[in-house]
């Protein structure tokens, strides 16, 4: 049994499906895809529901799809496919559409992709080779792009000798290749010791500008840095239930252009990722990970951070999921030495995924921080960098619904829905610089509880036309301390993991409550309005704008980019406008300009009106 096998059974649960004869039709196409190697062909058929008996047929010498619809996308990819392996004949009077395969080619195996919510698709994969012998070694069957979130349902139908259901690669992006990343299928491949070792990576061309984040036109404050970086991934499959994943990167960070005249250039390297991962633990279907891992949801709203930790993976059914317990313990980044606010903090999460069916899914979040660095006593005497303001255990509870709904002939609704809520206890020390020799004296501790919630929803419409641009409408709310004399602090905080980085339909993850300001969700609310245009196959344009309230006036913004805080005056924070012009080609290149501004509320008093600008561009070449 192939090692992939072993890994996939660990990670989720698996159930055959059936072909049958094509009878009526049940189902629609929404597009074919395909990606070869020299002599091997995966076609996945995108569907909106699950095939039943007689929506699908694979035979011999062809494949036999009973659709009611064809989107526009799914016939002019099914004429593209390569002749050499098969030919798309399309009757459109008919509900049928045949795809022959050439007389050298044969099916080696097909399997059943299903939806996990989000993507808003099922799939049914076959692979097809030009010859009936199978090459040695590793497999050469490519994905077509499957990403995390869809290999938890893969279900597998037939398999022949010699044939892995999935690339090893698979796996990295399940465990350890950022959200934010494409891998091509073509990594390189070595044999060390007799195991296969797949190597990659991405170069990385970026620069980030800003201006006027002071608010303040008169003064001179703008900013241009560049942040090139090279990252390289090694993943080795020693045995059939062992794997080993290793990440790490090189940087530079330049000040091009500084309103100040600075002008430097830093260079740095980090380890982001060594771990190693044991499927079938005590003949269960769960897996161990343990070592400096990623963790990281789909919108980043909980977590988006690498640390050192033990993470136990489990499926069973319906349900998947992993708990966890760990620790940053060293920084991994030359040039970014732990604070002392990141030090002895211990974190115990977990996620549970429920599938309701193809399309939605229910999810349950938990996290428990609990700063143990022990605190300090009135009057200490801190080195500067080394301070810690807040010792807290604090513990989140949260649920995720995430859903595609049909509406004829409306389109296809997205939905999307956060909640949490924080509680806990947190110490607060306030720090004095007495005497200007680096060491910080520490005030009398004062103990507070914690109690706050957070909504984040979102709905996102895909219109009914050819090309499918979205609109989308969001709220999110975290809560606010309105009275903070009764020793209970009432204002939501974010877990300190998180990043707040996703994406709606298009190409591009992006700061999704602004790029320029970028605030957290405590005492805060967003409201969010989006549209994006897919412009050809390989590029979105999406623009997004949010206006912000706090919930409570203060004179702080949590997270907040801007160099001037709002006076307290007002909940009017302001508003911001966003564009994102995204490019993806071949797994290969990708690139991403964004485009920011924000304007200042009656918050800022005498600076309401004024625009802070951010832009940012980054090209990327994954191998």
């Amino acid at each position: 049994m192939s090692k992939l096998r072993f890994f996939k059974a660990a990670l989720f649960a698996t159930s055959a499906i059936s072909f049958a004869t094509p009878t009526a039709a049940r189902i629609a196409l929404e597009n074919v895809r395909y990606s070869a190697t020299d002599d091997h062909l995966r076609v996945v058929f995108d569907l909106d529901a699950p095939p039943t008996g007689g929506d699908i047929a694979i035979e011999a010498g062809a494949i036999r799809l009973n659709a009611d619809a064809r989107s526009a996308e799914a016939i002019r990819n099914a004429a593209r496919l390569p002749e050499s392996y098969l030919a798309a004949v399309d009757d459109k009077a008919s509900p049928q559409l045949s795809f022959i395969l050439s007389p050298d080619v044969t099916i080696e195996r097909s399997f059943e992709i299903a939806d996990d919510g989000t993507t808003g698709n099922h799939r049914v994969v076959v692979d097809l080779a030009r010859t009936k012998t199978l090459r040695e070694g590793p497999a050469p069957m490519t994905v077509a792009a499957l990403d995390a979130g869809e290999i938890a349902g893969v279900r597998v139908v037939e398999e022949k000798a010699g044939a892995e259901e999935l690339r090893s690669e698979d796996l990295a992006r399940v465990l350890g290749v950022s959200n934010d990343d494409v891998r091509p299928d073509d990594q390189l491949k070595i044999n060390l010791f007799g195991a296969p070792l797949i190597v990659g990576g991405e170069l990385e061309a970026a620069a980030q500008s800003q201006s006027n984040y002071d608010l303040d036109r008169r003064s001179k404050d703008y900013r241009l840095r560049t942040l090139p970086e090279a990252k390289i991934e090694a993943l080795f499959l020693p045995s059939e239930n062992v794997a080993a994943f290793v990440q790490a990167k090189a940087f530079v960070e330049s000040e091009i252009i500084d309103a100040d005249g600075s002008d430097t250039t830093q260079a740095g390297a980090s380890l982001d990722q060594a771990w190693v991962f044991v499927s079938k633990i005590f003949g269960l279907n769960a897996s161990l990970q343990v070592g400096r891992q990623k963790f990281q949801d789909r919108r980043e709203w909980w977590w988006d951070d690498d640390f050192e930790a033990v993470r136990l993976h489990f499926a069973s059914g319906r349900f998947f999921g992993f708990i966890a317990a760990g620790e940053e313990l060293w920084s991994a980044d030359t040039l970014e030495p732990l604070q002392g606010d990141q030090r002895d903090r211990r974190h115990v999460l977990g996620n549970l995924a429920y599938t309701i069916d193809p399309k939605k899914q229910l999810e349950l979040f938990f996290l428990n921080t609990n700063d143990h660095s022990g605190g300090y006593g009135a009057g200490e005497l801190v080195a500067d960098g080394l301070e810690d303001e807040s010792d807290a255990d604090l513990t989140w509870i949260g649920v995720r619904y995430r859903g595609r709904h049909k509406f004829d002939p409306l389109g296809k609704i997205y939905f999307n829905l956060d909640l949490a809520r924080v509680a806990g206890d947190e110490t607060l020390i306030d720090f004095q610089d007495p005497e200007d020799d680096g060491l910080l004296a520490a005030s009398a501790p004062l103990a507070t509880k914690v109690r706050g919630w957070a909504i984040d929803t979102s709905v996102n419409w895909e219109m009914p036309f050819d090309f499918e641009p979205y609109l989308s409408l969001g709220y999110a709310r975290g809560s606010g301390d309105r009275d903070e004399t009764d020793g209970v602090d009432r204002d939501f905080r974010q877990t300190g993991l998180h990043g707040n980085n996703g994406k709606n339909r298009g190409i591009s993850r992006f700061r999704y409550y602004g790029e320029v300001l970028r605030p957290d969700l405590s005492n805060m609310q967003v409201f969010t309005g989006a549209i994006g245009v897919p412009l050809g196959e390989t590029m979105w344009l999406e623009t997004v704008y949010h206006q912000y309230r706090q919930t409570t006036p203060r004179d702080e913004i949590s997270a907040s980019r801007l160099d001037f805080d709002p006076l307290g005056i007002s909940r009017d924070i302001g508003r911001e406008i966003d564009a994102v012009l995204s490019f993806e080609y071949r797994q290969r290149w990708e690139a991403e300009i964004t485009l920011g501004a924000f304007e200042a509320g009656d918050a800022f008093g005498p600076a309401k009106g004024e625009w802070a600008h951010g832009a940012a561009f980054k090209l990327n070449y994954n191998f």
